[in-house]
């Protein structure tokens, strides 16, 4: 096969790597033949994705040099604890001067190794954070033009101090999870380039719903085609007239989106007002998705807009009446439902009857949570997990098919119901969690398309001498596993029941647990119990230890011995070209 890959002219090769993770590259292609590793040695575009990764794929990835990489995504989630850490003691981010793309997920840099030094590197371009506990102190280069910020919406952050350094002058995107007013004026000041902003803020107290009112009086407004803005204030209510005055400016705005979650006036959701405004201040609007808490809302409200400056746009609205609800179609419809809950009706939107179904498109994520069998004239063609928290599924209303996670919570369901439905109906399903009950598994059927297993309860089911249950008997291929404890012996004992297991989380839940009796865990401890772990030259795993009071761990296995243990696996795994060229 290698003397046919000899014969294709590099720029092949790179038009492939176009479409490929830089694991995947190197796992695939190298050591083929000489011509090849050639290639890859002097390859210079490689797109890095560490996300929930394998530790020998990463292993694989810091074998580049940094100047090979034009993107990198860094994960310190539970899937790859450490790892920010770990790829520090490879590269410096100084070294990366070719990147233009960089998204940090959790990481820790809390020995400021990484978000001070950005600045250093002339090609970045973009930067997307997603915060596990705080914003880091960032200095970023004159380069950037994209910069986002994502976290929790009940984290509390204060962006003055750790992005005081940030240039704006020069970027065309950015997004923040929570701007003070105060700094809004910094931004409108500094960011005349800026096309496309997302904001969230909360208004504290009345002086911050002055600021927003008059900032153009102070700032002039930036050239914005696109617009996001979730409005939240403890201090009175939001009048649709303060909304219009910071509006107003944007004369190019062409998309909008506004979120307001607190209790407004009835006045925020009249379809002639907002029509004669868009019509009047901003003409050249080509999307307007808004979701408003409006404290009196009814039919009357939707019938508004029915109107034909609303239907020719197909700027299509609905409203749950129950919850004071009135927000845009599909664009806001919930992409996950409950059976018990009705959905909304074709009288609560605006939306025709033959574009109906594209709200039962939308959901992703469906909960069965009760006995209702009435007949229902829904049906979700996109259901990607599927959670049981009762007795009854209704099998009819959805494509099974399309389920890639399991989720079961419910003791009326036994094990070999689980097997049993996965086997006949879910043939896709690869992540599943369990609270059941528990079988004796020996005689089950394999599922080895589990590579995920969740085992919330696991710890409350079994102490010390019954948790012994070879688990891996009907999941022989789990990667990753979640399961809680109650004493420190178990996790060995998970770890070394997977032979193919490369993360795991374990955590003691305090209701489970004796408050004097805390779990205590060191990592030569660890190792010392641990088979998986003991033996190894290097070290061959990473670890993240939380709580100050129970324990939660999160591991990072090296899986290297599983890929040069098994030639055949190895060979197997690479792919079938005579497919791709044909």
């Amino acid at each position: 096969m290698s003397c046919y890959l000899n014969q294709f002219p590099i720029e092949i090769f790179h038009i492939i790597f176009e479409y490929l993770w830089a694991h995947d590259i190197l796992y695939s292609f190298r050591n083929i033949s000489n011509y090849i590793d050639n290639i890859l040695s002097n390859y210079q575009y490689y797109v890095v994705n560490f996300k929930s990764i394998r530790r020998f794929h990463f292993d694989l990835v810091c074998q580049l040099r940094a100047d090979q990489i034009i993107s990198l995504i860094l994960s310190d989630n539970v899937d790859t604890p450490k790892q920010s850490r770990l790829f520090q003691s490879n590269f410096s981010i100084e070294q990366f001067t070719r990147l233009r793309t960089l998204k940090c997920i959790e990481v820790d840099d809390e020995d400021d190794a990484i978000f001070p030094y950005l600045f250093s590197l002339p090609q970045l371009q973009s930067v997307e954070i997603h915060l596990k506990c705080r914003i880091p102190l960032i200095i970023a280069p004159a380069s950037l033009r994209r910069f986002t910020i994502e976290t929790s919406p009940k984290m509390q952050l204060d962006l003055d101090l750790q992005i005081t350094l940030v240039q704006f002058g020069h970027l065309r995107e950015l997004t923040l999870p929570i701007c003070p007013c105060s700094y809004l004026q910094r931004i409108f000041y500094e960011a005349s380039q800026l096309t496309s902003l997302k904001l969230s803020f909360i208004f504290l107290n009345p002086n911050d719903l002055t600021i927003f009112i008059n900032i153009h009086q102070y700032s002039k407004a930036p050239p914005l085609t696109s617009l996001s803005l979730s409005l939240n204030e403890n201090c009175g209510t939001i009048k649709r007239i303060h909304i219009e005055q910071f509006l107003t400016p944007f004369k190019y705005l062409r998309n909008l989106e506004l979120i307001i979650p607190s209790p407004t006036e009835s006045q925020l959701a009249d379809a002639c007002q907002w029509e004669s405004f868009i019509t009047d201040s901003l003409p050249s609007l080509g999307t307007f998705h808004f979701n408003f808490y409006v404290l009196t809302i009814n039919s009357y409200t939707l019938n508004q807009f029915h109107r034909p400056f609303w239907v020719d746009r197909r700027w299509y609205v609905a409203c749950d009446f129950n919850q004071s609800l009135i927000f845009s179609v599909p664009h806001f419809a919930p992409t996950s439902r409950r059976y018990s809950l009705r959905p909304v009706s074709v009288h609560q939107t605006t939306l025709p009857i033959k574009l109906y179904n594209a709200l039962d498109d939308r959901v992703t994520q469906l909960i069965f949570d009760s006995e209702r069998k009435k007949s229902c004239s829904h049906y979700y063609r996109n259901i990607e997990k599927l959670k049981i928290y009762g007795h009854y599924i209704q099998k009819n209303l959805l494509d099974l098919s399309k389920v890639t996670s399991f989720v079961v919570n419910s003791p009326e369901w036994s094990f070999q119901r689980i097997v049993k439905s996965i086997e006949q109906s879910m043939p896709n399903v690869n992540h599943l969690s369990l609270i059941c009950t528990y079988p004796n598994i020996d005689s089950f059927t394999k599922l080895e398309q589990i590579r995920t297993l969740v085992l919330p309860r696991y710890g409350e089911l079994f102490d010390d001498n019954q948790c012994f249950i070879d688990w891996s008997c009907p999941f022989p291929r789990v990667e990753r596993l979640t399961a809680s404890i109650t004493s420190k012996k178990q996790i060995p004992f998970l770890i070394d029941q997977f032979k193919y297991l490369i993360s795991g989380y374990f955590f003691a839940l305090p209701s489970d647990m004796d408050m004097k009796k805390r779990i205590k865990l060191t990592p030569s401890w660890l190792i010392k119990h641990t088979q998986r772990l003991r033996g190894g030259k290097t070290k061959n795993f990473t670890y993240d230890i939380y709580g100050s009071c129970f324990l939660a761990l999160s591991i990072w296995i090296d899986d290297k011995e599983k890929f040069d243990d098994n030639k055949t696996l190895v060979k197997n795994r690479k792919w079938s070209w005579g497919r791709c060229f044909t």
